[in-house]
Formats: structure tokens, C-alpha cells, sequence
């Protein structure tokens, strides 16, 4: 983990090339070295030219600025063609200007390479996720956790001197200022969330897809009301399924961040300590990786390696053996990721719609260790040293090869 830096301002910064850095290099520099200034912490610039980021949710010790990159999974692409800063109109996409400055690889000089992010944001609480927009209310950058994502091209294709330069230094300039008020610049509030990243980043993400989980429940809730006035046969189940959805709308998820955290707290280290290597939000779904796990039967374990555990708010539930599939099969009860849960089904969707993951990975942890031959998809023998060529399952202990071993009748 980076240490806070020694020396200040301290900037970090990549821009893409020779031409890029004459063109804005100096002002670029200049603009993240004040940012350090100011915040008493180190500034790192990166270009991820749309790739995913496979970055942290939690603080760190810098303030990282990425342009044309995205907090979020599967981010819509889309097109920016105008913003509107200081009272002044700024065209990022004009189609025929750009067709006449063709780079020597086909590329045009346009800005417009965009992640739009409005239906995204529907969908969440933006508590942590904070979006930086124009006059024109348009989206250009989000703050999380001190990373400032500019969701377009900013500098692409500009040149020294350049109108489009200038522009482009504006737009910079005013993102990070309105960026300034969502960061964190306490040392010690910093450095207490790196200590409680574990629980901290389980509980953020809660609480920052809590919308979703809201909007969900009311829809449902209103479905359900109207089944009560219906369905007299299902009345009792009907109306626990509204008490239980009507309290959890009655909860109040984002003012009770300490209580998530001290309810969770122990929960989730018990589950780092008994079988998970890490817990974590991804998007809209619980991701976690297991340990190594072994399946007992017939007195001998199994090693089928370590799992990858998705469970998402709309109820699906992907486990995936991460190094030893085997002929399409995670394990002898997972099929191409997807479980057969048996009689446990009920209660996972039950679990799910209370928005309790922590028990589902509990669960899951019991059900990867388990085997039933009769309703196995494939014999847990396929990840034996060598499996029986009669029934599938371990060649040395099999009832084959007890059978085999006994007294054979003669024949005439």
C-alpha cells in the first residue's frame, strides 16, 4: 500500500505522447501539482482508454484522476457532443471538422469517446458515487473513494496552441474543482478506512445499491398488496411476505452505516477465517473467492480447487471452480456455474430478498463441501487420480473395485 506522500505536491501523470504533452503537459501538471497542494496528498493522472478498471472501492493514500474510465461494470458507450462550462458552449463531436483531420491510423480528433452513466446513477443512492456535471446538467466526471473518473476523452486529439487545447484545460480545471468538495483529505479518516477495508467496502456497497433494492421491494409491495385484496387461500403467506418488505423499506440503510458495520463486522470475519479469501462488491452483485475447497466422502477429501461466488439482487447465483472444471462441471452439483440447490432454494431466495448476503455465503460454503452421488450431475470421482471406468467415482474405493477383489464363480 502507497504511503502518504513525503513530499508535496507530488503528481504522478501519464498523457499520450510527445504531441499530447507539448500540447497540455505544462497546464496539465501545473493544475495536479495545486490539487496536491491543496489536499496535502499525492495526485496520480492515468489515460485506461475505456478498459475496465479493476480498481479499489476503498480509500487509499492518493487521489487518482482517470480519463475515459468508469467506477462501474458494463458501463453504457455512448457519444458527448456538446457541455456548457463557465456560461460557455463547447462542441466535443463536430462530424465534419473531424473527418477532415484524420490521424495517420484512421482516427478522428474527437473528444466525444464517452461512458454515459445516467441510467446507471437511476439506480443507486450516490452517496459515495458522486457525479460532477456541466450547466446543462450533463454528467462529465463521477468522485469515489478520491477517484475522479472523467467519463470522456478529454485530451484526444488536440494540439499545441489549439482552440480545442484551451478548451480542453477548462473542462479539466473544472472538474477538479467541483471534484475538491468530495474528497477525503483527512489522514486519519483515510487511514481508518484502509484498516476497515474488508467490512467497509461490504457495507459501502449496501448501502450504495440500496435504491435498487428499494425501488425493487416497492414495485413487489404493491404487487403483493394487490394479491392480498385477491388471494384469500394465500392471505397468511401473502401478508408475512408484506411485513417483511414493508420493513425493510421502513429501514433507513444509509443513516445506519455504523450499525451495518458493527452488525457485519463479525460475520464477514468469519467468513475471511473459515473458508473465504475476499468479500467484495462488484457492481450490482457480491463477489467472493473461496479457499482451496476439499469435498469429503467415503473417508477420502477431494481437492477441487477454489470457487468464484457471484450473487446478484435479482436472485442469480453463479459459482464458478476458477482452475478445475471438470467436464463442464464446477463441482459434481454445479453445472457450467449454475447450482442445484435441492431444498435450501427457498430459503436462498428468501435470504436475497432481505438483502442478507452474509448468510448466502455461508450457506454456498457448506453446499461446495457437500456430495450426494444420487443426484450429482457427475461423480465426484472425475477429481480423483483415477476414476472408476464402470461408475465414475474413485477407482479405490468404488464398490467396483470391492466387487472385483472378492471371489469369482467358475464357469463351465
Amino acid at each position: 500500500m502507497k504511503k502518504f506522500a513525503d513530499k508535496i505536491p507530488s503528481v504522478s501523470w501519464y498523457l499520450e505522447g510527445a504531441a499530447q504533452e507539448k500540447a497540455i503537459g505544462g497546464k496539465v501538471v501545473e493544475m495536479l501539482g495545486a490539487l496536491s497542494s491543496k489536499t496535502g496528498l499525492g495526485v496520480e493522472l492515468d489515460i485506461p482508454h475505456g478498459e475496465e478498471l479493476n480498481d479499489s472501492t476503498i480509500l487509499d493514500r492518493w487521489i487518482h484522476v482517470y480519463i475515459w474510465g468508469s467506477p462501474f461494470h458494463d458501463t453504457p458507450i455512448g457519444r458527448l457532443e456538446k457541455v456548457k462550462i463557465y456560461e460557455k458552449p463547447i462542441v466535443l463531436y463536430d462530424k465534419e471538422k473531424d473527418e477532415k483531420e484524420k490521424h495517420t491510423d484512421g482516427e478522428v480528433g474527437t473528444r466525444s469517446d464517452c461512458y454515459l452513466v445516467d441510467e446507471v446513477l437511476k439506480g443507486i443512492n450516490c452517496t459515495y458515487t458522486k457525479p460532477i456535471k456541466d450547466m446543462n446538467d450533463k454528467v462529465l466526471a463521477l468522485v469515489q473513494n478520491n477517484r475522479i473518473y472523467i467519463l470522456f476523452d478529454i485530451f484526444h486529439g488536440i494540439k499545441a496552441k489549439s482552440e480545442e487545447s484551451i478548451e480542453s484545460l477548462d473542462m479539466f480545471f473544472w472538474i477538479l474543482q467541483k471534484a475538491m468538495k468530495h474528497l477525503v483529505v483527512d489522514k486519519k479518516t483515510i487511514q481508518d478506512e484502509i484498516e476497515n477495508a474488508p467490512i467497509s467496502s461490504y457495507v459501502k456497497g449496501i448501502i450504495e445499491n440500496s435504491k435498487k433494492m428499494l425501488d425493487k421491494n416497492r414495485k413487489e409491495l404493491e404487487d403483493v398488496s394487490k394479491n392480498i385484496s385477491q388471494i384469500t387461500k394465500n392471505l397468511v403467506v401473502e401478508q408475512r411476505r408484506y411485513d417483511t418488505i414493508n420493513r425493510y423499506l421502513s429501514t433507513d440503510v444509509v443513516s445506519g452505516e455504523k450499525e451495518l458495520i458493527e452488525r457485519c463486522k463479525n460475520p464477514i470475519i468469519g467468513l475471511l477465517n473459515n473458508g473465504y479469501q475476499s468479500i467484495s462488491w462488484k457492481g450490482d452483485s457480491v463477489v467472493a473467492h473461496t479457499d482451496p475447497i476439499p469435498v469429503e466422502h467415503k473417508g477420502r477429501k477431494y481437492p477441487l480447487g477454489g470457487f468464484e461466488i457471484t450473487v446478484g439482487f435479482d436472485g442469480s447465483i453463479v459459482m464458478k471452480n476458477t482452475k478445475n472444471a471438470k467436464s463442464g462441471c464446477d463441482h459434481p452439483h454445479i453445472r457450467h456455474g449454475i447450482p442445484c440447490w435441492g431444498n435450501v432454494a427457498t430459503s436462498i431466495s428468501k435470504l436475497v430478498a432481505q438483502f442478507e448476503f452474509l448468510p448466502i455465503l455461508d450457506i454456498i460454503l457448506l453446499h461446495l463441501k457437500s456430495y450426494n452421488p444420487k443426484s450429482a450431475y457427475v461423480k465426484l470421482g472425475l477429481w480423483s487420480k483415477k476414476p472408476c471406468s464402470k461408475c465414475g467415482e474413485d477407482a479405490e474405493v468404488c464398490d467396483c473395485s470391492k466387487a472385483s477383489s472378492g471371489t469369482v464363480a467358475s464357469t463351465f
